[in-house]
């Protein structure tokens, strides 16, 4: 698919301005839990990564987001 690798390239650009930069974007996941059910297939799918990037970033979100999905 072509989107998918013009996804990745925007992903990790926007992860090395954040990692350059410092910026926490917090731990309030609730924008990604609505779009993990999003009509557009995309839109789901970097939720999922973005959700999953987070998790992996803060892990004792862990369980209270999983309780949340």
């Amino acid at each position: 698919m072509f989107f998918t690798p013009c996804l990745q390239l925007v992903a990790e650009a926007a992860e090395d301005i954040w990692d350059r930069y410092g910026h926490d974007f917090g731990t309030n996941y609730s924008g990604l839990f609505k779009a993990l059910s999003h009509i557009d297939y995309n839109v789901r799918l970097a939720a999922a990564e973005a959700l999953a990037a987070a998790l992996d970033e803060n892990p004792d979100t862990i369980q209270v987001s999983v309780t949340k999905l």
